[in-house]
């Protein structure tokens, strides 16, 4: 964060971190990309142990380091929401292409169709499937800034998931524990 006074610009400074926590954190948020590489190629069944990753990550340094905790906590939250996300999409696009498609065909009837055949149709399928290649790359572009960000020690958050982790995490750190 940078502040800003009448004469001079101070730099807001982040809580010393390790080295070791810069790196587990920044690996946590990399994972991200091992976890593309390995569902491309599988077919998003590949996706699935790896999306684990910053979850062992967090649960192993959740008491020892908030630095890495956070980190590895936006890490989890980034790769499960992607990945649902992702699933709901192509869902949705996959339905919504199917029913361009059907509407042009029954309008071709009263000729109106062949325009919509002709242009719409093929527009509507191209920009979703641009966009369900695209996404997943989005998503590894986060996980590139926030890994770099980690590795140098800053505080970085996920626009919107972000401070939804931060909530979180807060909340169960005063939570007090049951006692059994």
């Amino acid at each position: 964060m940078i502040q800003v006074s009448e004469t001079k610009v101070v730099m807001a400074s982040t809580p010393e971190t390790t080295k070791q926590e810069r790196n587990w954190a920044a690996l946590a948020h990399f994972s991200a990309i091992v976890t593309l590489l390995f569902s491309i190629g599988s077919g998003g069944l590949g996706a699935i142990p790896f999306a684990f990753v910053p979850l062992g990550i967090y649960i192993a340094f959740k008491d020892k380091s908030k630095f890495v905790a956070f980190h590895a906590a936006q890490a989890v939250a980034l790769q499960i929401a992607g990945s649902v996300g992702y699933f709901v999409f192509i869902l949705a696009g996959v339905l919504s292409v199917s029913l361009v498609w059907i509407v042009s065909a029954v309008l071709v009837v009263i000729l109106v169709g062949i325009l919509l055949l002709i242009l719409v149709a093929p527009l509507v399928t191209a920009a979703v499937a641009l966009a369900i290649v695209a996404a997943p790359f989005v998503l590894g572009v986060f996980s590139i800034v926030g890994g770099i960000e980690a590795y140098h020690g800053r505080e970085y958050r996920y626009p919107y998931l972000g401070a939804w982790v931060a909530d979180w995490i807060k909340g169960h750190e005063e939570s007090p524990v049951p006692t059994v």
